[in-house]
């Protein structure tokens, strides 16, 4: 037999061999196609996952019989596979990078939210703030930000809804106190 091997199989004097390096590259024409027939492809490749020869046709205002014969010589289905897989590839690292700087951001935010609520303990005035409002807040930065470092939010296996009044609030001025030093002595090393 002689010519090159189609994807079908034959040895017509068709497309040429569909396997090896660069072959399938879905951006450029395959050897022999011609200008119309890849910009079919093209239009093909596309549409995305409602693709069809028949839209093809539609679109360049060709015949379904004609999309449908080209889409068989030049492969159109396996060279989109190929398209759809390295762009499903290029979507997931752009998604991980957007991540991993969300994650970043969202640390150094909550990092800086909770330096303020420390500060904020220690210049708290009993008649200003209830202690347990800054507890929260404390509670509500901190979490942030280890969620933001892809900690675990929780520092204990379960933790009770947050109630109306806050155990805190009960505390006298240098009970509160005293907890609040024990916090900004504990946590005043992570904050930059």
């Amino acid at each position: 037999m002689s010519g090159p091997q189609t994807d079908r199989g034959s040895s017509i004097g068709g497309p040429p061999v569909l396997a090896g390096p660069g072959l399938m590259d879905p951006t450029k024409p395959l050897s022999r196609e011609s200008a119309k027939a890849f910009e079919a492809f093209c239009a093909y490749r596309d549409m995305g996952p409602g693709r069809s020869v028949a839209k093809v046709g539609l679109a360049l205002g060709k015949s379904t019989t004609l999309m449908a014969r080209w889409s068989g010589r030049w492969a159109w289905v396996a060279r989109v596979a190929t398209w759809d897989a390295d762009t499903a590839v290029k979507v997931a690292m752009a998604q991980q990078e957007e991540i991993v700087e969300m994650r970043s951001r969202h640390a150094r935010i909550s990092a800086a939210f909770l330096g303020k609520v420390v500060g904020g303990l220690a210049k708290l005035d009993p008649g200003e703030l209830k202690p347990g409002e800054l507890t929260r807040m404390f509670d509500v930065a901190m979490k942030a930000e280890r969620t933001s470092r892809g900690a675990s939010s929780e520092t204990r296996a379960a933790r009770p809804a947050v109630a109306t009044e806050h155990p805190l609030d009960n505390l006298s001025p240098a009970e509160f106190f005293a907890r609040a030093e024990t916090w900004k002595t504990r946590f005043a090393g992570g904050i930059q």
